[in-house]
């Protein structure tokens, strides 16, 4: 099975009318349906359009996946709703006539091949082109590291969550019940992502006052692997 990343960012889209927004929102909304598959988006329902003399203007936040990474999705995306929809759908014909620009900026990961990188995607169409000779374009990517701290900042995870992930036996079990090398492995990995960490939040002090639960376990988990030497 492919490895599914989870992105989530905003969308801008540009048109001269607001019809044609209306068309790409419902085009979007598509690729939220069950039948379309994993790989596609959903907008929020809070969705800004502005109409000015020359543009309609739309921006709405959103969520995506993508498979192995949102980008291929986004590059793909309207050629395969095209091929979703049939090309004879009604959406279809109606914006295959028209101009449009579409900006994407997201935040992508994907925790098999631990990617993680931000990207500004455009999709640009000419009227009177089929949906898939719309034009992707990546303006703008940047990738980080694959440790806690550029996830938490990135907010694709936030450190319960990565403790749950990674350590769950010592998350949510009681310091009674730990085994020694489930606690051996946690105080390695915080040997290396710690520093890190701290550095979001300014000091340790600082970093401890806001986690709390954390700090209690990790010092729980210090006193214990001394006991044990």
């Amino acid at each position: 099975m492919a490895n599914l990343s989870n992105a989530f960012g905003s969308v801008i889209m540009q048109a001269e009318k607001k019809e044609t927004i209306d068309n790409l929102i419902s085009l979007f909304n598509a690729s939220g349906d069950w039948n379309y598959g994993d790989y596609g988006l959903i907008l929020d329902d809070d969705i800004s359009i502005r109409q000015d003399e020359k543009d309609c203007i739309a921006r709405a936040d959103f969520s995506g996946c993508g498979r192995n990474t949102f980008s291929d999705t986004v590059e793909f995306l309207m050629a395969n709703l095209k091929r979703y929809l049939k090309k004879e759908n009604a959406l279809v014909v109606a914006l295959e006539q028209e101009e449009f620009c579409i900006t994407i900026n997201y935040t992508d990961a994907e925790n098999g091949y631990m990617v993680l990188y931000k990207e500004e995607d455009t999709l640009t169409h000419r009227a009177g082109t089929g949906l898939e000779d719309t034009r992707f374009q990546i303006e703008y990517q940047e990738g980080f590291d694959w440790t806690w701290a550029n996830r938490i900042d990135l907010e694709t995870e936030d450190l319960n969550s990565l403790m749950d992930c990674y350590h769950e036996t010592i998350f949510n079990i009681e310091p009674e019940e730990w085994e020694q090398e489930e606690v051996e492995n946690f105080l390695d990995e915080m040997e290396d992502e710690l520093p890190d960490l701290v550095n979001l939040f300014g000091t340790e002090c600082e970093f401890y006052q806001a986690n709390p639960a954390f700090y209690q376990l990790y010092q729980t988990a210090k006193r214990m692997a001394k006991a044990w030497q």
